[in-house]
Parts: C-alpha cells; structure tokens; sequence
C-alpha cells in the first residue's frame, strides 16, 4: 500500500481561491514583506497567509447573520 501524502502548505493561490466567492483578493508587498487584502472598504494586513486569512475569516463571519436567524429578504 502506497502512503497517502497530505499537503497542508497554505499559498497564495489557494487563499485567494478561498476568498474568490467574496470577492476578496489577497497581494504580496514584497517592499513591506507582508500579505494586503480589502474587504467591505476595510484594508487587512498580516505578516503571513495564515495572519490575513485569519483576519478575512473573522470578518466575512462577523457580518453573517447569527445561527437561528433568517436573514432580511
């Protein structure tokens, strides 16, 4: 039996393809060394992918209606 390998690295590619239903694209500032994204007219900046796309996740969650709620059609 062959073993399954896992790759669990997070790039570029795939958080933008993450984000892409949101209309969120993440960039590199190589000049600054670190990772920009704007969502909902506020700007996200973190040191790696894992930073801002922790940051994009808390706020595409913040604005979801709570569990048990209808949202307003």
């Amino acid at each position: 039996m062959m073993p399954t390998t896992q790759n669990r690295s997070l790039t570029l590619d795939g958080l933008n393809a993450l984000f892409a239903e949101a209309g969120i694209a993440v960039e590199r500032n190589d000049h600054l060394s670190i990772y920009e994204a704007s969502y909902r007219g506020l700007e996200y900046q973190g040191r790696t992918l894992l930073d801002i796309g922790q940051q994009l996740i808390r706020a595409i969650a913040d604005e979801s209606p709570v569990r048990g709620e209808q949202p307003e059609l």
